[in-house]
């Protein structure tokens, strides 16, 4: 029921982005709004990759809203010191978790792929990749919102699937 709940409040936002005014305006936007919205989202995977709260952190906007895939995260996570609290819980866990199993590792080794854009309105654009680690295969969306001139993270959700073969 809350994953239902979930799924239709996302689709419903991105509706109501896409659509703005009316559905049949037209969507102006440069090249380089392409270029820096893939800049930005890779510039997140980095920051997660190399377990850098700070730099994770700087990637979302000030109001932004995260679903992580934590059991120490159960709720909707609210701005920024919301976010860096929960990334940096996250990354003290990977860490045990590598010395627990006598891995020297900086990073997470993450290689997203199937990475898709689609910009929705001058200002707003959706993001979708996938992240496989061992047998998990993690699941990224995010809306990102263009502000001052910068695509950050405005709503962010990850899911981890773990594979059953």
């Amino acid at each position: 029921m809350v994953i239902t709940i979930r799924i239709l409040t996302f689709t419903i936002a991105i509706c109501t982005l896409s659509c703005g005014d009316s559905y049949m305006t037209q969507i102006h936007t440069s090249a380089a709004d392409s270029v820096e919205i893939k800049q930005a989202v890779y510039q997140f995977i980095r920051s997660i990759d190399r377990m850098n709260v700070d730099s994770v952190v700087a990637c979302y906007t000030y109001e932004a809203k995260v679903f992580y895939p934590f059991t120490f995260t159960p709720k909707l996570l609210i701005g920024k010191k919301e976010i860096g609290i929960a990334q940096n819980q996250g990354f003290k866990l990977m860490a045990k978790l590598f010395k627990q199993q006598g891995i020297e590792q900086s990073t997470l080794g993450l290689k997203p792929n199937s990475l898709s854009i689609e910009l929705l309105s001058e200002n707003f654009a959706l993001a979708i990749w996938h992240s496989p680690r061992g047998s998990s295969m993690g699941r990224r969306s995010a809306l990102l919102k263009k502000v001052n001139n910068s695509w950050l993270i405005h709503y962010h959700h990850a899911s981890n699937v773990v594979s059953t073969d």
